[in-house]
């Protein structure tokens, strides 16, 4: 028959083999490949998911609340834990090949809440080459291109199924039988001898956990949808500059028992409440000591500090090597936080050209706006404290207003001592010893309660610096040294203090800037 066919066919159509096995074969062969396309979008969608969540995790869900929060997300802490199990546990389900009809309405709804509230702005392509410096590329703020991706992933799996090496435990509805050879197989099953009382509470609890599932994922996806509709248009309104005069200003309390080490209102009544202005000028915050020469210094007692600074944004438009006019610098903590500190290192941050100053107000929001940041050496030594506080000597006639940054949409208040540069040391605050004296030695009933200090008016302490402004290995952050009380009357400059016996104490680094010195 296929040669007849052949032969009134023109020549290069005649060379064709006419062979239905073989094309059966072929059509057959691809089915089957068919059937594992399913399998490496699992993969992809359901460790993309968990990677997220997981990230969000190792951050601090503190981190991802605080950008819900300025994106507008109503309830963020809920939504932010929500999030964050519809990611590991919907990527998990995703991955196994389990429950994919159900977890893919509220990870559906969180790819949404994301293209529409932060990815939405910059446009379709989620990776921007914006240049290669010596550090490596730099890359723009992501469009929402990755989002419309995990979406077609989703479609495609609920359209074909999960494939093979999954965990079907919740069906396909498009997929399956009609309803009367459903109603016969269920038939013939009960009729089996094999279908056991064990055998049916399994199948009744598949059901159980199917409709538990389900319940959960339209709950978990209705929330997140209301996250759409209300964050949009807040986010697009945050797009807009905030008046910091008009913002509202963060509370703040350095005297708690989580803030404070030293100076605890717990312990020493003398000390402000909760947000109450602090007056830096008034004992115990100040103390006069001697310099490494014997002249008395004056220096603040800020309390005790990491070596670890935190950062700082100080943000610059692009091309420009000046801060962005009027826009305040932006930190993360308050003090009594994780990660506090008075010391901050500067992190500069490229803006767009047409940037307006004080549109961005948060941390958080900065970061997830992917705009190319550098690591200075750079440290401020910015004491944040509640509004209308006073500390009003600075060394060399400093300024002794107070200052302003953005704290989570909230103006923070702070101090700025700046009586010299400060750079970090390897990525630390460098430290200077200071020696201390105390009327009775730590470790012993009373001890380490008062300092040393003389009968006369001035109440000048017996604690000698070892280093002041001008000198190259100054730091207002000092490692305190306790020497022995018996040298009290004897300690007045640096040598007399280096040859006092240091007796054993608490290791304390303390930031005790230097605002004068008697000359």
């Amino acid at each position: 028959m296929a040669e007849h066919l052949q032969a009134g066919l023109p020549s290069k159509l005649a060379r064709i083999e006419i062979k239905p096995m073989v094309v059966r074969a072929e059509l057959l062969d691809r089915s089957l490949i068919a059937r594992w396309a399913p399998l490496p979008l699992r993969l992809i969608v359901g460790y993309g998911f968990m990677a997220h969540g997981y990230a969000k995790l190792m951050k601090g869900p503190d981190v991802f609340v605080g950008i819900l929060h300025v994106i507008g997300v109503p309830a963020p802490h809920l939504m932010a834990w929500l999030t964050i199990l519809v990611e590991l546990f919907g990527g998990l389900a995703v991955l196994l090949g389990a429950f994919v009809p159900l977890v893919s309405l509220p990870m559906a709804a969180v790819l949404l809440v994301a293209m529409f509230t932060v990815h939405l702005p910059y446009g379709f392509t989620s990776i921007k080459l914006m240049a290669v410096t010596a550090a490596g590329p730099q890359f723009g703020p992501p469009g929402y291109e990755t989002d419309l991706l995990y979406l077609a992933c989703l479609a495609s799996l609920l359209m074909s199924g999960p494939g093979p090496l999954s965990i079907r435990l919740a069906r396909w509805p498009w997929r399956q039988e009609s309803r009367k050879a459903d109603r016969s197989r269920r038939a013939s099953v009960r009729a089996s001898p094999y279908q056991t009382p064990f055998l049916r509470r399994t199948d009744m609890l598949r059901k159980t956990l199917v409709a538990l599932a389900a319940t959960a994922s339209l709950a978990a996806g209705t929330l997140l949808f209301t996250g759409i509709a209300t964050s949009s248009g807040v986010a697009r309104a945050a797009l807009h500059p905030v008046d910091p005069a008009h913002a509202p200003v963060a509370a703040v309390d350095r005297f708690n028992d989580k803030a404070g080490t030293l100076l605890l209102r717990s312990t020493d009544t003398r000390l402000p409440g909760p947000n109450e202005p602090i007056d830096f000028d008034t004992p115990p915050l100040n103390n006069l000591g001697f310099t490494p020469t014997g002249e008395r210094t004056l220096y603040y007692r800020l309390d005790v500090q990491s070596t670890t600074p935190a950062p700082v944004y100080i943000l610059y438009r692009e091309g420009e090597d000046k801060p962005v006019a009027s826009q305040l610098d932006i930190i993360d903590t308050l003090p009594g936080e994780k990660g506090y500190n008075d010391f901050r290192q500067v992190w500069k941050v490229w803006v767009p050209k047409d940037y307006v100053a004080n549109t961005i107000a948060d941390a958080s929001m900065l970061q997830q706006a992917g705009y190319k940041m550098e690591k200075t050496d750079k440290l401020l030594n910015m004491a944040v404290v509640p509004d209308k506080s006073r500390a009003r000597v600075r060394f060399n006639g400093g300024s002794t207003e107070l200052q302003s940054a953005w704290y989570r949409d909230q103006v923070a208040k702070f101090f700025l001592f700046d009586e010299v540069p400060l750079s970090v040391s390897g990525d630390k605050v460098p430290v200077s010893p200071i020696y201390e004296g105390f009327t009775i030695n730590p470790g012993q009933p009373g001890g380490e309660m008062k300092f040393c200090t003389d009968p006369n008016p001035t109440q000048t302490s017996h604690n000698v610096v070892a280093t002041v402004p001008g000198d190259k290995a100054y730091s207002p952050l000092w490692l305190r040294v306790v020497y022995d009380s018996a040298a009290c009357a004897s300690v007045h400059n640096l040598d007399t203090a280096l040859k006092a016996k240091v007796v054993p104490a608490r290791v304390l680094i303390i930031n005790c800037p230097i605002v004068s010195i008697e000359h």
